[in-house]
């Protein structure tokens, strides 16, 4: 070790016992402090008293506490239902109050706005002569302005799309994320209440508003991609770890922060060129291509569109899914030998509802090679009609670990409910490898059609199986296509057959990680000699094409946050459903009762007073103005609202009843 090296080790070695010293005696504002002591200055300062201002409305009130200094509280519903009217309403009544109150009406004109006061007292309240919208900027410096000279304690918003240009965005959801951020940041240093007007889709039905109406949702049977495996939506649990967008082919891990059930929508099924599918409402998002065709840069007029909704996405355009899954499990519950007995049984295998197994081979060397490897004493008999032979794995007079492991799980599909079973996809991914090396010996074919046209399929009347089969070579890191074979399947209820194909550098990569056993790994080892794919690129993520999008009906539907913001369902990349939602504390709906002349305002999210989600305050209409029902009626109205939904649901009974008989 030279000097120079020496005196580095030393200095470095100072330097940080000088910084030890330092931090252990560091009395800064941000110096760590125990719980207690937090406690204790809280105390002093008076911080932990909620304080906030009376939205004017009592019953209200009592649903959505005070308006707390620093918090973002969006006010949405269908168009024409009177949220700019409550928040002119709840202007008055702050006014009232002596709480400065700062406007930003984007949607009127001076004159148009304050025709909106006519026949009430003008209440004092500010607001810029003229608005400049799409420039944050130009926002926040009118909103200090306004702190500085007139003290404001609340901000209007009318509303949240004149402040953010969507239409030159590129990625709206982002865009809107952080907007959202800004705006909390903005309300929490300068100690701001900000309403946020934000229009929702208009309903066919002209329901009350719910969360449902104002985030974009998958059904229930969808599938996640967790560290724990896929996990159903109607089923993912909070704290679940996910795989989330990190930019240009990168994935990062996140978490699951929520679950809504979000009501019945109407569905679209989306499938891609690979043979991926997922279902969905209209609204929700894919981070998807800019046009049809051609090649990535501005002179082909393609590139990164980002987040899209699905009604804003044709056939034919392309977006993210997964290229790769990286998460393992570990599991080693089955030997290598074992998985790989598992998977040429499914492949090529008989189970009865007895659990006799036996496998169908075309040499005599396969069958010896199968028992060798299950590790029973088996019996192989040839087929009189065909050069074939059937091997016996189920011999009841001695213990036989396969039987017992389809008995214990009750395993035992043919044909078109051949299925990957649970105890399979738990496994590792060394296993899991061994597994399909059976289940593609079995069942696999090797075929080459030209000079460098090679390629691996396994054929199926099992859609659901192909599926399972594709989802656990991306965990392997290969990419394949599922296709419909043929339209007509010899099965009955078959809708065909589907051929699962693995091409190019992926071909390889199985060659290396799965492949076959004895003659057939030698042939395709032979294949690949030679063999020189067309692309070597391989992608955490990448572009595939919408080959169909179809309304399939309606179900149950159900909307995740994650803390990253998007998650791969159906080994499709897909986003959060609304960023309002989330970065927002309180979210009301305004919604106008049908032919009754009054409007609930529904208290949709509340993270202060989780219990009132879902109830009203209703208003009626007072010249130009909203009034509160009186406290006392308000309960009559929930009575009567909850006594009328019994009589209906009884009704329904009813008639259920009589259609019976």
């Amino acid at each position: 070790m030279n000097n120079d090296t020496n005196e580095y080790l030393i200095r470095s070695l100072k330097e940080e016992m000088e910084k030890e010293e330092f931090l252990s005696s560091y009395d800064g504002k941000d110096k760590v402090i125990s719980s207690y002591d937090m406690n204790e200055e809280l105390k002093k300062s008076g911080a932990l008293e909620v304080k906030g201002y009376n939205c004017g409305f009592p019953y209200l009130s009592s649903k959505i506490g005070k308006l707390e200094p620093g918090n973002i509280i969006t006010v949405t519903g269908y168009s024409g239902q009177g949220k700019t009217t409550i928040l002119i309403s709840m202007t008055i009544k702050l006014a009232e109050q002596g709480i400065p109150v700062l406007w930003f009406s984007y949607e009127n004109t001076p004159a148009q706005f304050f025709r909106k006061f006519q026949n009430v007292d003008l209440p004092l309240f500010y607001l810029p002569m003229s608005n400049k919208p799409y420039d944050l900027s130009w926002f926040t410096d009118r909103v200090k302005e306004a702190i500085l000279k007139y003290d404001i304690k609340v901000i209007m918003i009318d509303h949240l799309h004149y402040i953010l240009d969507l239409f030159q965005s590129k990625n709206s959801s982002i865009d809107i994320g952080n907007l959202l951020r800004n705006l909390k940041i903005l309300a929490v240093e300068n100690e701001l209440v900000i309403f946020l007007v934000a229009h929702t889709k208009q309903p066919k039905d002209f329901n009350d508003p719910d969360m449902g109406s104002i985030r974009d949702c998958l059904t229930g049977d969808d599938l996640i991609y967790t560290d724990k495996g896929e996990i159903r939506v109607d089923s993912i649990k909070t704290g679940s770890k996910i795989l989330s967008f990190g930019g240009l082919n990168k994935l990062k891990e996140g978490m699951v922060k929520n679950v809504w059930e979000t009501g019945e929508k109407d569905i679209y099924t989306v499938r891609t060129k690979t043979g991926k599918e997922i279902k969905c409402s209209d609204g929700h998002k894919f981070f998807a291509t800019t046009s049809i065709g051609g090649s990535f840069g501005p002179n082909n007029k393609r590139g990164i569109r980002g987040w899209t909704k699905l009604k804003d996405l044709k056939v034919g355009e392309k977006i993210y899914v997964a290229g790769s899954l990286p998460y393992d499990s570990g599991d080693s519950s089955l030997t290598l030998s074992q998985a790989s007995t598992v998977g040429w049984i499914i492949g090529d295998g008989h189970i009865t509802e007895r659990y006799h197994i036996e496998v169908t081979t075309s040499t005599m060397k396969e069958a010896q090679y199968l028992l060798h490897m299950a590790g029973i004493s088996g019996t192989i008999t040839p087929y009189k009609d065909k050069k074939a032979f059937r091997v016996h794995l189920s011999n009841k007079k001695e213990a036989n670990w396969i039987r017992d492991l389809f008995k214990k799980n009750k395993f035992c599909p043919v044909g078109l409910d051949k299925n990957i079973p649970g105890f399979i996809k738990s496994l590792g991914k060394l296993e899991k490898a061994a597994f399909l090396r059976g289940l593609f010996h079995a069942d696999g074919s090797i075929n080459k059609s030209g000079i460098n046209s090679l390629t691996v399929s396994l054929c199926s009347i099992s859609y659901s199986m192909l599926k399972d089969v594709q989802h656990m070579l991306l965990e392997l890191n290969i990419k394949s296509w599922l296709r419909k074979k043929r339209t007509h399947g010899t099965y009955p209820n078959s809708k065909g057959t589907y051929n699962l194909c693995i091409y190019g550098q992926d071909l390889i990569i199985f060659s290396h990680m799965i492949g076959f056993f004895c003659d057939k790994q030698h042939k395709l080892d032979n294949l690949i000699e030679n063999f020189i794919p067309k692309s070597k690129k391989q992608r955490n993520l990448f572009f595939d094409k919408i080959v169909s999008i179809e309304k399939t009906g309606r179900e149950m539907t159900y909307d995740i946050e994650t803390t990253t913001g998007s998650f791969i369902v159906n080994d499709i990349l897909t986003h959060n459903s609304s960023f309002i939602v989330q970065e927002s504390d309180k979210v009301l709906a305004v919604h106008r009762s049908k032919g009754s002349g009054r409007s609930k305002v529904i208290v949709l999210k509340d993270r202060d007073f989780g219990s009132s989600m879902g109830q009203y305050s209703e208003f009626f209409l007072n010249g130009n103005l909203l009034e509160e029902v009186e406290t006392y009626k308000q309960g009559e109205v929930c009575k009567a609202a909850s006594e009328s939904r019994k009589e209906g649901e009884r009704l329904r009974d009813l008639e259920a009843v009589k259609e019976i008989i």
